[in-house]
C-alpha cells in the first residue's frame, strides 16, 4: 500500500500527435518566454521605460561586479540553504512516519499537508506576519514562560522569512520524501535488527538507498523554490530583506529596467541548474557511500 493508494497504470508508448503537441507546448509556454528574456538581456537601458537594441554584457557585469547585486544574491543563497536544512531537518522523520503509518492517522497527516498546500501564499504570509510581530502569538507565548524578556524581532528580518519559507516548503519535501520511503520493505529492516545492526546502520543501509530518490528530489525543489520566492521575502521581509525575486519585482514595476532584471533573472536560472547539479552530484555520492 503506498502513500497514496494503488494505481493501477498501463504502459503503452504515447502517440506521435500526443509527443508533437507537447513538444509545441515546451516551445510556445518555456523555449520562446526564455528566449526572448534572454534577447532582452542584451539590451541596453537608457531611462526608465527606454531601452537600447544595441547589444552589450553590461546588465551581466553589473550582476556580477555590482556589490549590491551579489549582496542579494548571496541572500538569496543563504536564505535558499538555511530553510533546505530546516526542510530536511523537520521534515524527514514526518516523512517517515507517513511511509511506515496506515489507516486513519497516515490520511489525517496528509490532509493536514494537503490543506497548508491548498492555502494561498498571501494568505499565509499574512498569517506569519500577525504570528511573528512584537505582540503576536508566538512572542506572548515566549515571554509568558519567561524565555525572554523583551519581544523578539523577527519581522522584517531574514529569520522571519527563513521560518515563513520552511512552512511553506515542508509540505512539498514530505511528500516527496514519503513517496520514496514508503517503498522501504518492513522486513529489510527487521532482518538488518535480528542481525544486530544498529538503528542508524539500518536508516544508512537500508532505509536511505531506498529513499534517497525521494529526498533528494524533495532537497532540490524546496532549494530552487526557496532561491526564487518572492511572497515571503516582500511580505515579512518587510523591504528589507531584499531577494533576487524581490531585486527583480522592483527594477520592473518600479525602475522600468528590464534589461537588467531580464540579466538577473537569467543568472537566477544558471545558479539554480548549478545548485540542481551540485545537489544531483552529492546524491550520487552518498548513495555510493551508503551501499558500501
Amino acid at each position: 500500500m503506498t502513500v497514496f493508494g494503488r494505481v493501477a497504470i498501463a504502459q503503452r508508448a504515447p502517440a506521435p500527435w500526443a509527443t508533437l503537441l507537447l513538444g509545441l507546448a515546451v516551445a510556445v509556454f518555456l523555449a520562446a518566454p526564455l528566449a526572448y528574456l534572454a534577447m532582452q538581456s542584451f539590451e541596453t537601458f537608457v531611462q526608465p521605460g527606454v531601452f537600447s537594441s544595441d547589444p552589450t554584457l553590461a546588465n551581466y557585469e553589473r550582476a556580477i561586479i555590482d556589490p549590491y547585486a551579489v549582496t542579494v544574491l548571496l541572500t538569496s543563497l543563504r536564505i535558499a540553504a538555511v530553510v533546505t536544512i530546516g526542510c530536511v531537518v523537520l521534515g524527514l522523520p514526518v516523512a517517515m512516519f507517513v511511509a511506515r503509518e496506515m489507516g486513519w492517522r497516515q490520511r489525517l497527516v496528509l490532509i493536514v499537508i494537503a490543506a497548508s498546500l491548498f492555502t494561498n501564499l498571501v494568505v499565509r504570509a499574512y498569517g506569519w506576519m500577525v504570528f511573528l510581530a512584537p505582540r503576536g502569538p508566538l512572542n506572548a507565548l515566549l515571554m509568558g514562560g519567561g524565555l525572554v524578556d523583551k519581544p523578539l524581532r523577527l519581522l522584517s528580518t531574514e529569520a522571519g522569512v527563513e521560518i515563513a519559507l520552511v512552512q511553506e516548503l515542508l509540505p512539498v519535501f514530505i511528500l516527496l520524501s514519503a513517496s520514496a520511503l514508503q517503498n522501504v520493505e518492513r522486513t529489510l529492516e527487521e532482518a538488518a535488527f535480528i542481525c544486530g545492526a544498529s538503528w542508524l546502520r539500518v536508516f544508512r543501509r537500508v532505509i536511505l538507498p531506498i529513499g534517497l530518490p525521494g529526498i533528494a528530489a524533495g532537497t532540490t525543489l524546496v532549494f530552487l523554490m526557496a532561491f526564487g520566492s518572492f511572497v515571503a521575502p516582500e511580505f515579512i521581509g518587510g523591504g528589507r530583506v531584499l531577494t533576487v525575486g524581490t531585486l527583480i519585482r522592483q527594477l520592473v514595476a518600479k525602475v522600468i529596467n528590464y534589461p537588467f532584471a531580464s540579466a538577473l533573472s537569467i543568472l537566477l536560472i544558471l545558479l539554480a541548474l548549478a545548485a540542481l547539479g551540485l545537489i544531483a552530484g552529492a546524491t550520487q555520492r552518498l548513495s555510493r557511500r551508503s551501499t558500501r
